[in-house]
């Protein structure tokens, strides 16, 4: 014979598995991921997540958005079950490098705009663009901002003015490890005729902020213990509910029985009392029928 199932065990498991559909689902809700940045060309996305690596920021992704010409590229940060702020971080990061950078308008064609000056336009934007990567690859280098501006020429000027350009970098380490001489020539060879003296280099010193790993750990910390209480909370309530019932269910279930055990003692005596009572229209009793029969058989 199998033994059955006791009702408050039934109620126990039942509490526990409410309680572990709840830690599921919240489990499921806390696995999304957070956009940090959406930019236009996959190299800057790259260079974003290899920024955010280098600062110790793991979990991440890029993808396409869009089609066409309306395609971009969005860098994903995945902050786990219990984040601790990572995404406001990783944004302070990479503003500290200039990043995500700010986009061009494009150049506008057609009307008064030329071919052959659209076609300058994009090789200024070509050689700054170059210019820019070559000096955020020097060590230290966090931020690297170039203007330049191109000769004119000399068939459709008297007087045409030379190419020149000014930068700005801002690099991390106590001392910089490149002189502006070093700077000067670089931007110089990336520019048609443009001397190095024409270049003009503001260089500054600024550490990126520092990010806060021991808060970051003790919010996520905090954070899984706020899930286990909600659960604990969630599961004993659950146990609560489940117990009243079934104590409703007991209360009820022994009043039935209580009353159909009365009916069942009531039932012989009422028997037994209409038995032994004369019955109407002047019939005998059971024990003067039962004298009666003796008398006739004397």
């Amino acid at each position: 014979m199998t033994a059955s199932t006791p009702p408050a065990l039934k109620t126990v498991t039942r509490a526990a598995a409410l309680s572990a559909l709840l830690a599921a689902a919240l489990l499921t809700a806390g696995c999304g991921q957070t956009t940090i940045a959406t930019v236009s060309t996959e190299t800057e996305a790259i260079e974003i997540i290899d920024v955010l690596r280098e600062s110790g920021f793991e979990d991440l992704e890029k993808h396409e958005v869009g089609e066409g010409e309306q395609r971009r590229w969005a860098v994903e940060l995945d902050e786990g079950l219990f984040g601790g702020d990572d995404a406001a971080h990783a944004l302070q990061r990479l503003r500290d490098y200039g990043l995500p950078r700010q986009e061009e308008e494009p150049i506008p064609e057609g009307g008064f705009v030329t071919s052959e000056a659209v076609q300058k336009a994009q090789e200024r934007r070509r050689i700054r663009a170059d210019i820019e990567r070559q000096l955020r690859a020097l060590p230290g280098v966090t931020v690297a901002l170039v203007t330049v501006v191109m000769p004119q020429d000399p068939t459709l000027e008297l007087n045409p003015y030379p190419a020149s350009a000014s930068v700005v970098v801002v690099h991390k380490e106590q001392t910089a490890p490149f002189t502006e001489q070093q700077i000067q020539n670089l931007v110089s060879k990336g520019v048609p005729k443009l001397k190095p003296e024409d270049v003009s280099v503001t260089i500054s010193q600024q550490q990126p902020r520092p990010i806060p790993r021991r808060e970051m750990n003790a919010r996520r910390l905090n954070n899984l213990l706020l899930f286990v209480c909600a659960v604990v909370i969630f599961g004993l309530g659950v146990l609560v509910a489940a117990l009243l019932v079934q104590a409703r269910r007991q209360r009820a279930r022994i009043a039935e029985l209580t009353s159909a055990a009365e009916e069942e003692e009531e039932g012989p005596a009422a028997v037994e009392s209409a038995a032994t009572t004369a019955a109407p229209g002047g019939e005998l009793t059971a024990d003067a029928a039962g004298a009666r029969g003796r008398e006739l058989t004397s």
